[in-house]
């Protein structure tokens, strides 16, 4: 994430976004709130979500 595109900070304002929504947020809403040029960013972005409720995913 660092040094990559979309910058860290797009990234943790990204989390604070879809982790804030009970209902989830689509990729083109993640896409016009953080100002993201490509829609790809955003779909990878949201893919947040899933990955936090997976009840597969391993502890931190």
């Amino acid at each position: 994430m660092h040094g990559g595109h979309p910058p860290l900070k797009a990234w943790f304002t990204a989390i604070h976004i879809v982790t804030s929504h009970s209902n989830g947020v689509s990729a083109p809403q993640l896409q016009a709130q953080l100002g993201l040029g490509g829609y790809k960013s955003a779909w990878l972005m949201r893919k947040l979500r899933r990955a936090m409720v997976d009840p597969e995913r391993s502890l931190l």
